[in-house]
């Protein structure tokens, strides 16, 4: 039987559907981290499995945090183009 602790909400981001989080959970010792819709209908996305550190953690929410809102969509299902390169 696998043991989950408390969700945490780790950051929050917007993007044209609304709002989404972060929200981070240790699961038989590992750190998972998870993208979810907070105002609106729509997918929840696994986006780690195994987060080593807090270091980690923190910085892992701010780059998804920014792409998604940058890409105006969450980060797993868009790809970077720099700006200066035709998407």
């Amino acid at each position: 039987m696998s043991t989950a602790g408390e969700t945490v909400e780790l950051r929050r981001y917007h993007i044209p559907a609304g709002h989404r989080a972060l929200r981070a959970q240790r699961i038989d010792g590992r750190v998972a981290v998870i993208d979810v819709p907070v105002d609106h209908a729509d997918r929840v996305y696994l986006i780690e499995r195994h987060v080593h550190s807090y270091d980690e953690l923190t910085g892992l929410a701010d780059e998804y945090a920014q792409h998604s809102e940058a890409c105006r969509m969450p980060a797993i299902l868009a790809t970077h183009t720099p700006d200066n390169t035709p998407s």
